[in-house]
């Protein structure tokens, strides 16, 4: 019981500290496992192995999940997230863009798991091309959700410096 109740705490602290920058916790591992989700179809199209179309499946399938987790995750911290910035067009373009790639992905997926068995290919090779533009967007989104964090400070506190008294604290210069 000591040992669950030990367990319990580690999960919940760690939760909310998860929870304090959910955003950028949760968007790193889908754009890796979309874009790896990305070259495996694109081997399993060359050399039609088994072991590429699982690798794709698991690719696909955890990255659509932590896409659709990264997405809520960034409207649920979208007030948090602008307060004090100007850059409400580039985040715009940043929000417009997730769901794009989101609705692409899901698109791309639920085409293969329907048409899996019977896809011509020409119908592979058009998918094929979804994909590619699919990761195209998810690359661009990211860049776009950088240029936010980079240039902008979007979702960053200022940076503090203690003095040499350490009674004030100071801004450091940009």
């Amino acid at each position: 019981m000591v040992l669950f109740r030990i367990f319990a705490f580690c999960v919940l602290s760690t939760l909310v500290c998860i929870m304090v920058s959910a955003h950028a916790f949760a968007i790193h591992f889908p754009v890796a496992m979309l874009i790896a989700a990305t070259v495996f179809y694109i081997l399993l199209m060359l050399t039609k192995r088994e072991v590429f179309r699982t690798l794709y499946l698991w690719n696909g399938a955890i990255g659509l999940f932590g896409l659709a987790a990264a997405v809520t995750t960034g409207l649920f911290q979208v007030d948090e997230q602008i307060t004090g910035g100007n850059f409400r067009d580039v985040f715009e373009v940043h929000q417009n863009l997730a769901y794009y790639t989101l609705s692409l992905f899901y698109v791309v997926f639920l085409w293969y798991f329907i048409r899996r068995k019977k896809m011509s290919a020409g119908e592979s090779w058009l998918l094929l091309s979804a994909h590619l533009v699919a990761a195209w967007l998810v690359v661009y989104t990211a860049h776009m959700g950088g240029v936010l964090v980079y240039e902008h400070g979007a979702g960053v506190k200022p940076v503090r410096s203690q003095t040499k008294s350490g009674a004030e604290q100071q801004r450091l210069p940009q």
